[in-house]
């Protein structure tokens, strides 16, 4: 499951294939979250999955909210 990281904070942190780094503007953030529900980011790896994880409902809702 793809994740967008909004801002610098975490940038230099260990993190997933999946993370995709964002600048904090809507513009951005936008097009993070377009990259993340394409498909080629599906299936990249995420050292911290759970079982029990929202994310697909998540999906749901954002791609909802931008009209996707």
């Amino acid at each position: 499951m793809p994740f967008v990281n909004i801002g610098n904070r975490q940038r230099n942190r260990e993190h997933g294939e999946n993370v995709i780094h964002v600048k904090q503007n809507a513009a951005d953030i936008k097009r993070g979250i377009q990259k993340a529900l394409a498909s080629e980011w599906k299936n990249k790896k995420n050292p911290y999955d759970v079982a029990e994880s929202p994310a697909e409902e998540m999906v749901k809702v954002m791609r909802k909210l931008l009209h996707l």
